[in-house]
């Protein structure tokens, strides 16, 4: 059985295994520590350790979303580029007459 909580530093929504016998843990997000709510008034029921969330997921996650924003204005780059590189070497007649007539 898990419990949910949410870390009261940086708000991150955690999940955790109740039958963890940490007297504390660690937000993988903010790496604050605090209170296990599976404990009963502070006291470890199988131990007195500190418990970690696994951050595998979440961190994959986080480089993925990074990758695609990346990505994304990479290629936004390399397009504004090329219309500038066009643009530039186009005669200035063409563009005169381009803007002209209203594109």
């Amino acid at each position: 059985m898990h419990y949910r909580m949410t870390c009261p530093h940086c708000n991150t929504a955690l999940r955790g295994p109740s039958d963890a016998g940490a007297v504390s843990i660690i937000c993988p997000d903010c790496l604050s520590r605090m209170p296990n709510p599976a404990t009963a008034g502070g006291v470890a029921l199988t131990g007195g350790s500190v418990m970690g969330f696994p951050v595998d997921c979440e961190t994959r996650r986080r480089l993925e979303t990074l990758g695609h924003a990346l990505a994304a204005t990479l290629l936004w780059l390399v397009a504004m580029g090329i219309v500038f590189v066009v643009l530039a070497t186009m005669p200035l007649y063409v563009l005169k007459a381009f803007f002209k007539a209203g594109g």
